[in-house]
C-alpha cells in the first residue's frame, strides 16, 4: 500500500506544488481533494495557466476539475434564478413605486389647500386674472379660446361651474373691428361674443371697440358690432380706439340707449387724426355720463360737460379757446387732468391777449403731465410753454386739494403756480408735487401759507439749508413764531435737487414729529420719506440716516436716499 501522507514527507512543500514526490518512498506529495468540497476557485488559476498554453491536465486532475465544472455551471444557474426572482421583484417593486407616486400626487392635490379655499376667494383670484390679461402689454383678446376667462373654465368642474356663475369675469369686453377675420358676414367670434354677453347676465358692461388701422372703413353692420349692439342699455364705460368720424358712423344707431346707462368715455392712444369738421354726436344725450378722457379735438365730441365730474384732456389736439370755452361750462367739474406736450409753444400767439377767467367751483384736483417726445433718439424739451401757462393764469380754483405738475426738473415756471394758488385763494391745499425750481426763501414762504399740507413732493430744489429743517421740527418747549411745528399733519415728504442741511437736524425733524405724535400733540408722524441730491455732494453727518433703519423709534417709516 501506498503511504499517501508519510511522516517524513514535507507538505507544506506540496501544498505548493501538486506534483511533487516524496524523496525517499516516492510518494505523491499532493494532498487528494475531497470531492464533496470542490469548488469551482480550487483550480482557478491552475485552468487559466493551462489555458495560456498548449498542455493538458494530467490524469489525477481530471475528476477533481469535472467535479469543479459542475459545481460552476450549477452555480451559474443558481445565480441566474436568482437574477431571475431579482428581476421579478424589480418590476413588483417598480410597480408600486409608480402607484405610490400616483398616491402622493393625488393625495397631495386632495389636500391642496387651493380645494379649500371658499368660492369668495376664488372668483377674487379669477377677477385679478382677467384684470391683468386686459391691462397687459399682450392684450388677451376676449373672443379667443385661449383667453383667460375661458382658460378658467378648463381647469375642473368646480372651477368652471363658479366661472360660469361669475359675470363680473365676462362684462369686459375688448375688441378689434378691423381684424381681416372678423369683416365676414358671419365669424364664429360672434357665437363666442353671445357666450360672453350671455355669462354677464344683466351686470353693467365695460366695452371697448378698436381699430389697429386708423385709416379703416368700418361698416355700421358689422357682424360684432349687431352681437354688441343689443345690449347697449348695459353700457356704463366704453373705450375707443377710432377716430370721431368711425365713432359716429358705427353707434349712431344706439345714440339713444346710452342716454341712461354710459358713466364714463376713454379715448385711447395719441394718434393724430385726419382733420374732419364733422362731430360726434353719440353722446350729447348721455346724461349719465360723468368721466371723459379725451385724446382729440374737445370740439369733435358732443357731450354734456356740464354734468361731468372728471376729464382728462390732451391739451395739444386741442385750441386754448376752444378748452376755456368747455371748462366754462362745467361747474360740476371735480377733478381734471391735462396732458400736453412741447410741440404746440407758439410765443406770440397770446400776447396782448386777455382771457375771461374760468372759475371752476367744485375742482377739487388738477393733475399736469407733460408728454415729452422724441426727435429720434433725443427729448425735445423747450423752457417756456405759453399755452399751458395761460390756461392756468385763467384758472380760478377755490377747492383745490390736489395739485400736481409733472416735467423734467426745472422746467415749468414755478410763478405760474403759485399765482394760481393765490388767485383760487384754497386753503385747503393737501397735496402738492411740483417739478418746477424752487428756492429756499419760496419753501419758507410756501409752507407757511398752507399748513393743512399732507403730502409735499418738490423735485427742483435749488436751495435747501438747516433753516428749513428747523421750521418743520416740533418744539413744544421753544414756540417759534408759526407754533409748535411747520406742517404738523405732514405724512409724505419727497425732496431732490440742491440741498445743504446737516443728516443729523433732518433725523431730528423726523423724530421730535414722532415722539410728539406718540406724547398726544395735534401733530402726524411722517410716515416716508424720499431725498435725492442732483449735486456732487454729500449732507453732513450722512451717518445718521443709519438711525432710520437700525432705530426702533422709526419703525415703520419708509425712507430712501439717493445721490447722483
Amino acid at each position: 500500500m501506498i503511504n499517501t501522507n508519510p511522516s517524513h514527507c514535507n507538505t507544506d512543500a506540496a501544498a505548493q506544488d501538486p506534483e511533487l514526490l516524496c524523496a525517499k518512498c516516492h510518494a505523491s506529495l499532493s494532498v487528494s481533494p475531497d470531492l464533496n468540497t470542490l469548488d469551482w476557485t480550487s483550480f482557478r488559476s491552475r485552468v487559466h495557466a493551462l489555458s495560456m498554453s498548449n498542455e493538458c491536465p494530467i490524469d489525477r486532475e481530471l475528476d477533481s476539475m469535472r467535479v469543479c465544472l459542475d459545481s460552476a455551471k450549477s452555480k451559474v444557474h443558481s445565480i441566474q434564478e436568482q437574477l431571475r426572482l431579482l428581476d421579478q421583484q424589480r418590476v413588483a417593486l417598480e410597480k408600486e413605486m409608480v402607484e405610490l407616486s400616483a398616491y402622493i400626487t393625488d393625495q397631495d392635490t386632495v389636500l391642496n389647500s387651493i380645494r379649500r379655499l371658499p368660492s369668495e376667494i376664488l372668483i377674487r383670484i379669477f377677477r385679478g386674472c382677467v384684470e391683468d390679461g386686459i391691462s397687459s402689454k399682450d392684450w388677451d383678446n376676449p373672443l379667443s379660446m385661449k383667453s383667460v376667462r375661458w382658460v378658467i373654465g378648463y381647469v375642473c368642474k368646480r372651477w368652471r361651474g363658479i366661472s360660469l356663475d361669475t359675470p363680473e369675469l365676462w362684462s369686459d369686453i375688448q375688441i378689434f373691428l378691423d381684424d381681416p377675420t372678423t369683416s365676414r358676414s358671419f365669424i364664429p367670434q360672434s357665437l363666442l361674443l353671445g357666450l360672453h354677453l350671455q355669462r354677464s347676465k344683466q351686470l353693467p358692461l365695460t366695452i371697448g371697440l378698436f381699430s389697429t388701422s386708423y385709416a379703416a372703413d368700418l361698416k355700421p353692420n358689422h357682424p360684432l358690432l349687431n352681437t354688441l349692439i343689443p345690449t347697449a342699455d348695459r353700457w356704463v364705460r366704453l373705450n375707443v380706439a377710432m377716430s370721431p368720424r368711425l365713432i359716429q358712423r358705427c353707434l349712431f344707431q344706439i345714440k339713444p340707449f346710452l342716454s341712461k346707462s354710459l358713466t364714463l368715455f376713454s379715448t385711447s392712444f395719441t394718434r393724430e387724426w385726419d382733420v374732419d369738421d364733422s362731430v360726434c354726436d353719440v353722446l350729447e344725450d348721455a346724461i349719465m355720463l360723468r368721466e371723459v378722457v379725451l385724446r382729440y379735438d374737445i370740439t369733435s365730441m358732443g357731450i354734456r360737460w356740464e354734468n361731468l365730474y372728471s376729464l382728462t384732456l390732451f391739451f395739444d389736439s386741442s385750441s386754448l379757446d376752444d378748452v376755456l370755452s368747455t371748462l366754462n361750462r362745467m361747474e360740476n367739474l371735480q377733478k381734471l387732468q391735462i396732458t400736453y406736450s412741447t410741440l404746440s409753444v407758439v410765443t406770440s400767439e397770446w400776447e396782448g391777449i386777455e382771457f375771461t377767467p374760468v372759475t371752476l367751483p367744485a375742482l377739487d384736483t388738477l393733475r399736469l403731465e407733460r408728454l415729452v417726445r422724441l426727435r429720434g433718439s433725443e427729448p425735445i424739451v423747450l423752457e417756456n410753454d405759453s399755452t399751458i401757462y395761460q390756461l392756468l393764469n385763467t384758472l380760478v380754483l377755490p377747492s383745490l386739494q390736489i395739485f400736481t405738475e409733472n416735467s423734467e426738473p426745472h422746467t415749468f415756471n414755478l410763478q405760474i403756480i403759485l399765482s394760481l394758488l393765490q388767485r383760487s385763494n384754497c386753503p385747503s391745499l393737501t397735496y402738492f408735487a411740483t417739478s418746477a425750481t424752487i428756492f429756499e426763501e419760496q419753501f419758507l414762504s410756501f409752507v407757511r401759507e398752507y399748513p393743512g399740507l399732507r403730502i409735499l413732493e418738490l423735485r427742483g430744489i435749488s436751495t435747501l439749508t438747516n433753516r428749513a429743517m428747523k421750521l418743520l421740527t416740533f418744539r413744544l418747549q421753544q414756540p417759534i413764531i408759526d407754533g409748535p411745528c411747520t406742517l404738523p399733519y405732514l405724512k409724505r415728504l419727497t425732496l431732490e435737487g440742491k440741498m445743504s442741511f446737516d443728516a443729523p437736524l433732518f433725523v431730528g425733524m423726523v423724530e421730535s414729529r414722532i415722539v410728539a405724535h406718540r406724547s398726544g400733540h395735534d401733530v402726524c408722524r411722517i410716515h416716508e420719506v424720499k431725498l435725492q441730491w442732483t449735486e456732487d455732494m454729500l449732507p453732513d453727518g450722512i451717518d445718521a440716516f443709519v438711525r432710520f433703519s437700525q432705530d426702533g423709534l422709526f419703525k415703520g417709516l419708509d425712507f430712501d436716499v439717493l445721490f447722483s
